[in-house]
């Protein structure tokens, strides 16, 4: 008999599930990520007591069978701040499909934020590959709570043509990435107006009063908090964050890490979440980018990711070599209140997962 219950395991245990599920559907048809158990330490949180509330699980006379995960966050829409997680790893066991187990998910996660007053959980369904399982569960229907928010995509950001054209599992791709990457050099160290270091726990006030400042006009975003700011800028975890500094204070940073992925080969892949440059000049964050993409380089990464939703001017990004993909992603919220409105137009900021 199937229970769901929050997942009461090792995280060790969770991480090989999920990559090995996602790896049966996926291996040689789509990119995706192999999620390493750091990632899943410094994104869950659960060794810094961060509730295992919203990390769902399906059980089977006590085996692991499914499971999405949350994590708990603020958000800011026109109207005010809302409780809510972002979501994302729903994965369920193939010999246990067609059992209603991601329906129970589902409903489990719908009944948790409601019974504590959140008023959603938002994710991605990804439309990019026909391949995609997710695809095919998260549907936009006024009879259910899922509502699509909008298409996202990313702008991507050759680092080693060679190595990502061998990884790519489109044909298409691998030939535009060795077209694009001749246009552009790989990322160097500028010289600027600003001094370019990696963050330090005592620049956390300057860093959360930056993104209050970019994000306040938003239509949806993240409001970030000294605990969630501060635990996803922690040095030596997963993440890694470049200030930039002038005249002795922080007037941009950004937010990074590098996992590897899985496509016709395995590599690393940056992921950028957080690009905060307000007040800067085109110069300084071309300066504060490229820092960014010289780490990423020297870490491996084949390529980096920034996902185009709005909540960053693309200009100094397209000018340092990225390129735009074709949105392959709905935005998703699954509403456990009525809905409320948030305009289908407007800069956000929501992470990647």
């Amino acid at each position: 008999m199937i229970q769901i219950r929050s997942f009461d395991g090792e995280i060790e245990e969770l991480q090989q599930f999920i990559v090995s599920t996602w790896s049966h559907d996926y291996a040689g048809k789509m990119a995706f990520p192999l999620w390493p158990t750091e990632y899943f330490n410094w994104q869950l949180g659960i060794n810094a007591g961060v509730s295992r509330d919203h990390l769902l699980a399906a059980y089977d006379d006590g085996k692991l069978v499914g499971c999405v995960l949350g994590v708990p966050y603020k958000f800011q829409i026109p109207s005010g701040i809302l409780t809510g997680t972002l979501g994302s790893w729903l994965s369920i066991a193939p010999e246990s499909r067609r059992l209603g187990i991601a329906s129970q998910l589902k409903a489990e996660i719908i009944a948790r934020h409601a019974a504590e007053g959140s008023a959603f959980q938002l994710g991605y369904r990804y439309f990019g590959s026909k391949h995609s399982k997710g695809s095919r569960f998260w549907k936009d229907d006024p009879l259910s709570p899922s509502q699509f928010l909008g298409r996202v995509g990313f702008l991507v950001r050759v680092l080693d043509a060679p190595r990502a054209a061998a990884w790519n599992v489109n044909m298409l791709d691998r030939v535009m990435i060795r077209l694009f990457s001749t246009w552009y050099p790989g990322p160097k160290q500028r010289q600027s107006t600003v001094t370019v270091r990696p963050y330090v726990p005592d620049d956390l006030p300057e860093c959360l009063t930056l993104i209050h400042q970019q994000t306040e006009p938003m239509s949806l975003s993240l409001r970030w908090e000294a605990d969630t700011l501060g635990r996803h800028l922690q040095p030596g975890s997963t993440g890694r964050s470049l200030v930039a500094v002038r005249e002795g204070r922080v007037v941009g940073f950004v937010a990074y890490h590098a996992i590897p992925f899985q496509g016709l080969t395995t590599e690393p892949v940056g992921v950028i979440d957080i690009v905060q440059t307000t007040g800067m000049s085109f110069g300084e964050q071309r300066c504060l980018v490229d820092a960014m993409l010289y780490d990423l380089k020297n870490l491996g990464a084949v390529l980096a990711l920034k996902l185009r939703i709005g909540d960053y001017g693309v200009a100094s990004l397209l000018s340092l070599g990225f390129v735009p993909r074709a949105a392959d992603s709905h935005l998703v919220a699954n509403w456990a209140t009525p809905r409320l409105p948030i305009p289908s137009s407007g800069n956000r900021h929501i992470l990647w997962r």
